[in-house]
């Protein structure tokens, strides 16, 4: 009987050692139990999620919390991005605490690469930028194997250090800065009529709908839409871009220098250019100011569609993405306010000294982070099949990687190009 008992707790030793053994070198994982059938767009239903870190520790279990889908275009994909509120604020990862917490299903990114990447080299450009904190987690959906996600955590008014005893603190998503004034009421109010009408949002309550509806174009997130409407700003900032001479944009009292932070413009000019992330040309962004005294900036997020292919998954090996569509960064070109393109091909050439736009630097990075994600990618592949989507068929999670890399190398002496050319 004590043979018998020993070969068990031997055999039990093991498996707890081997399992802890194979986390140790892992990511965490996420295990959430919820209605799946009631998972919806508009609102947060009750769930329950358990936290388990790299290390295979258990952080917390069954925690209350809500969860509901997020995201536009990628609601059509089969494995759906999530967003989480926890009942508690707690630390995920090397993150900060916090009770808001985003999964991002990486659907058409088989690399789980792109948003990290991009994320990192910007916040290495300057010390003063703020861009999402990327890590991964293996996620559980009522105790089945739901997939690998990007966890990140939530760009909100304290994430982007917004003085909320300021009234002029304001955070907007996807800004439509590149618009005419002139276009943005009717320009709303079709999104507005497309809100209320569309079969996407159909499940969503009248009152949800309207809310949505009469901000979904200006997308403003701090102060909250409903307790004050901050749409005129947008009015100022695009009349200010479109209207000013040349002479008031460039004005050293009132000119663009006072209204947005021109070095925190020429690193989100750069991140685009290095990414080659069409769709962050005029949205992909928040447009933030913390406070009375600071100037607007940048946030970028969903840079996904970036380093070699498009929003779609589409491979993009050549084209370069037209800045004529961004306004703010156009009219800094056309007009070299504040010596803008001196600044920018000096802020491109001492990251290159400093090694951090170079061909080398930035496939180190790749791979990097590659290794560590591959075993559950290829994981994730098995449930979500690569060859289900048409734009990866014939591939797979090292082709994906060479993919970034091989563009990596071809793209960034036209970044150079582009630059001295300006």
């Amino acid at each position: 009987m004590k043979n018998r008992f020993f070969t068990f707790s031997c055999l039990l030793n093991f498996i707890v050692l081997s399992s802890c053994s194979e986390r140790q070198a892992g990511i965490a994982q996420i295990f959430i139990e919820a209605d799946i059938s009631k998972i919806n767009t508009e609102k947060k239903i009750p769930c329950a999620v358990s936290y388990s870190n790299a290390e295979g520790y258990s952080v917390f279990e069954k925690m209350k919390a809500g969860i509901m889908y997020k995201g536009n275009q990628s609601l059509a994909f089969e494995k759906k991005s999530f967003s989480i509120e926890l009942s508690e604020k707690r630390k995920l990862e090397d993150m900060e605490a916090d009770d808001d917490w985003k999964l991002n299903a990486s659907y058409i990114d088989k690399t789980f690469l792109r948003n990290k990447i991009s994320y990192d080299l910007y916040r290495l450009f300057s010390e003063g930028n703020i861009a999402p904190t990327v890590s991964w987690a293996e996620v559980f959906l009522n105790n089945s194997y739901h997939g690998l996600y990007i966890l990140t955590d939530r760009m909100d008014a304290k994430r982007l250090g917004l003085d909320v005893n300021d009234t002029t603190a304001v955070l907007f998503k996807a800004a439509p800065l590149s618009q005419q004034p002139s276009a943005l009421d009717s320009l709303h109010s079709s999104y507005a009529d497309y809100v209320m009408t569309a079969e996407r949002w159909s499940s969503w309550s009248e009152q949800g709908r309207k809310e949505f509806a009469d901000d979904i174009y200006f997308n403003q997130r701090y102060p909250k839409f409903t307790k004050q409407n901050k749409h005129f700003i947008i009015y100022e900032l695009t009349d200010f871009l479109h209207n000013t001479s040349p002479e008031e944009f460039t004005n050293e009292t009132g000119g663009i220098d006072s209204v947005f932070d021109i070095e925190n413009i020429i690193d989100f000019h750069l991140l685009l250019l290095i990414t080659n992330n069409g769709d962050g040309v005029v949205n992909n962004n928040y447009l933030y100011r913390q406070n009375l005294q600071t100037p607007y900036k940048i946030c970028p997020y969903d840079f996904d569609h970036s380093f070699g292919r498009d929003g779609d998954g589409e491979p993009n090996p050549v084209n370069f993405i037209d800045f004529k569509r961004n306004k703010l960064i156009s009219r800094l070109i056309e007009t070299n306010a504040f010596n803008y393109k001196e600044r920018l091909k000096e802020k491109y050439l001492k990251l290159k000294n400093e090694e951090v736009i170079t061909v080398e630097a930035i496939t180190g990075m790749i791979d990097l982070n590659a290794k560590k994600v591959k075993p559950f990618a290829l994981k994730d592949e098995k449930k979500w099949k690569l060859e289900d989507h048409k734009y990866f068929q014939n591939t797979d999670y090292d082709k994906e990687v060479e993919l970034m890399k091989n563009w990596v190398k071809q793209h960034l002496p036209k970044v150079e190009k582009y630059i001295n050319e300006l």
